[in-house]
């Protein structure tokens, strides 16, 4: 037979390992939490980084601003490579500009528009063809800052 004060060593020695047991797996959430906030910070940063980079200024904004401030508009089309291309040249910047998407727009016909991308105001086209961006800023008078 088992004498109270044994069984209450027992119990006591039970409850100490379970308490530590329990420390042990509150240490365990602690680390798991602190990861996941970790990575949760991480994420948030990049994805900042991203959108400040998505969002930020243009190298050639004034350009473009300028460009489109001066009646200047480009047509061409979402497949169009050239077009692609001339979008690439002016990196974020594309933004600024004023297109005709000619697929959506019967203003390239009224305009006569033949080839893409092709630049033109009041009317006036330029011969089409993806240009520098030196040569778009000689052709519509505004300057590179």
């Amino acid at each position: 037979m088992v004498s109270a004060s044994k069984k209450r060593r027992l119990q006591e020695e039970q409850n100490q390992q379970q308490t530590q047991l329990d420390h042990a797996h509150k240490r365990k959430m602690i680390k798991k939490i602190a990861l996941v906030a970790i990575i949760a910070a991480l994420v948030l940063a990049g994805g900042y980084a991203a959108w400040a980079k998505m969002t930020g200024p243009g190298k050639y904004d004034a350009l473009a601003e300028c460009m489109t401030a001066h009646g200047w508009t480009m047509y061409g089309t979402d497949w169009c490579p050239h077009c692609q291309r001339q979008k690439q040249m002016f990196g974020k910047s594309f933004r600024n500009i004023h297109i005709v998407n000619c697929d959506l727009s019967d203003a390239c016909d009224e305009a006569g528009v033949e080839a893409y991308p092709t630049w033109g105001r009041n009317g006036q086209l330029e011969q089409a063809g993806v240009k520098e961006i030196d040569a778009l800023a000689r052709m519509t008078g505004c300057t590179l800052d």
